[in-house]
């Protein structure tokens, strides 16, 4: 078996560090992102924002149930009384999403609604 020299030594050791360091900061990076605020779960297409400090700059993430309209585009608040095709798991894709028996294709439109409660009255919600 062949000794590594000195120098190839080093130049291991140095690159094992260099790895390991790129490592912890993608690692740090990746639970910094996904860190957010805590906002209550969403649920029936209804979220409570009571308590949300919109002033941090933190990402507000609103996954959970939203209204979901097959081939409709919703533009306006006088549709208020328009009934969804049904609750979408968000985020995820409407092909996982069954409509009179048969998954949804990949091409068309639709429209997501979530009613936002308890929203301050200056913050755009």
């Amino acid at each position: 078996m062949k000794v590594l020299r000195r120098e190839n030594r080093r130049f291991i050791w140095t690159a094992c560090l260099c790895f390991l360091t790129i490592g912890a900061m993608f690692v740090f990076h990746v639970l910094e992102l996904s860190r957010g605020q805590d906002v209550p779960h969403i649920e029936n297409s209804t979220v409570d924002l009571r308590g949300v400090d919109f002033n941090t700059g933190e990402p507000i993430f609103l996954d959970g149930e939203w209204e979901f309209f097959w081939q409709k585009l919703l533009v306006t608040d006088h549709l208020e009384g328009e009934e969804p095709d049904g609750l979408m798991s968000v985020p995820s894709y409407w092909t996982q999403q069954k409509q009179d028996g048969h998954y949804l294709p990949s091409k068309g439109y639709a429209s997501y609604r979530l009613r936002m409660i308890n929203c301050p009255p200056k913050q755009m919600c």
